[in-house]
């Protein structure tokens, strides 16, 4: 499913809030879980150094990971928001699929994102769901560098012991996208709203959702026709400020995912327009692709 009017991390923020790993622990030895009864999340956070949530008449943490023990631990290692937990507001939890380093790195640029669109909505008071006020709350789980089993970990953790109703599946390949929904939807039973801040290829698009799986950017074909204008407008400007007679046009697209399915509607649309033959090596048009399973490295 597409939703075209998302544009900033606030936007979509606002959409978000609408087993095998832990198989051979006991509930009350997973890093999420406690001993202490409730009857409020405030009691839950009376001399705690972490939020936690009363659920199920038990403390639960927001976070699985485990200090002492890193191997026990899963990859939900930091909160955002959760300041408002401590304070007595009413949360509204909803789970982070995404990049997150180590403790001692900087935060990763989505984590920064997510940090300020949270803190915005809590300076305004929350966000009004169903005749209450509610401050958002973000579980940021690793998603990036997570094996199937460890995001099993995490979704387990998010869907069974937090009861999230949204998760922000930041994950870039869309085959673990699909996984990760089919797993939490069709095996496990789960009514939870995925939403993809990524763009959307045409395998996601056709996959059957009962519009529970959502993505930030549309389809391919949705986006292509954009290329052709905005090329003629830069061609019009060289030729105005450089005087020049001959302007070649070249397209560097990637072979995986979306960028295949994107780049393949738009290398159509440019070569017509470069009047070149259907060659990469001929005339004023180049077409360069980056192999799938090329890796690269952020600096």
């Amino acid at each position: 499913m597409f939703c075209a009017w998302f544009g900033r991390v606030g936007r979509w923020l606002v959409v978000a809030l609408a087993l095998a790993a832990c198989a051979e622990l006991k509930p009350n030895e997973r890093p999420g879980a406690d001993e202490t009864s409730c009857t409020s999340h405030t009691e839950c956070n009376l001399i705690a150094e972490e939020p936690r949530l009363c659920l199920a008449s038990r403390c639960v943490r927001l976070r699985n990971d485990d200090p002492i023990n890193p191997a026990r631990g899963g990859a939900c290692r930091q909160v955002l928001g959760g300041e408002a937990i401590l304070k007595g507001a009413e949360p509204f939890v909803f789970g982070v699929l995404t990049q997150l380093p180590a403790a001692q790195q900087t935060p990763a640029a989505a984590v920064r994102n997510y940090d300020l669109a949270i803190r915005e909505f809590a300076s305004k008071g929350g966000v009004p769901i169903a005749g209450k006020t509610r401050v958002p709350v973000a579980v940021l789980c690793d998603g990036e560098s997570a094996n199937r089993e460890s995001l099993t970990r995490t979704l387990e953790h998010l869907t069974h012991v937090l009861e999230v109703p949204a998760v922000l599946a930041g994950l870039r390949d869309s085959e673990d996208l699909l996984w990760a929904f089919d797993l939490v939807h069709g095996t496990w039973g789960k009514n939870v709203l995925f939403l993809g801040p990524y763009a959307a290829d045409e395998a996601l698009l056709a996959h059957d959702d009962d519009d529970l799986l959502w993505h930030l950017l549309g389809r391919p074909a949705d986006l292509a026709p954009v290329y052709e204008p905005l090329v003629a407008r830069v061609e019009a400007y060289l030729r105005n400020t450089t005087g020049l007679s001959e302007i070649r046009i070249a397209l560097v697209d990637s072979e995986a995912g979306f960028a295949s399915d994107l780049g393949n509607l738009v290398h159509e649309r440019l070569r017509t327009r470069a009047r070149s033959p259907d060659r990469n090596d001929a005339g004023g048009y180049l077409r360069l692709r980056i192999p799938a399973d090329a890796k690269y490295e952020q600096s």
